[in-house]
């Protein structure tokens, strides 16, 4: 039996979040953009293992892709380093999610 019990397991671990973001905010820009990323990243792997229990089959691979890039495409809008024209690109790469999921055989 563990020496903690769950939920003080987890405001421990929601502590110590909140410090790892509010450091990377004050850090810098780069800092606050690799948590985000990395929170991104996983929230989305835990999005699909929940879809899985609910029997559907989603394209894991393409929808995280998609998902990443749209946090990564607008964190460079805001720091102005690409145009905003960019995003335009996020809807032919749902649409490819669609035509692959189709004609998958």
């Amino acid at each position: 039996m563990s020496k903690y019990s769950n939920l003080t397991q987890r405001v421990i671990v929601a502590i110590a979040g909140v410090a790892l973001i509010i450091s990377a905010i004050y850090w810098n820009p780069w800092g606050y953009f690799a948590v985000f990323l990395l929170i991104t990243y996983f929230s989305l792997r835990e999005f699909y293992k929940l879809v899985d229990i609910d029997g559907y089959l989603p394209l894991r691979f393409w929808g995280t892709i998609i998902g990443l890039f749209i946090y990564v495409s607008t964190f460079f809008i805001l720091m102005e380093k690409i145009d905003q024209d960019v995003l335009f690109l996020v809807f032919p790469g749902g649409a490819m999610i669609y035509f692959v999921k189709l004609y998958k055989k």
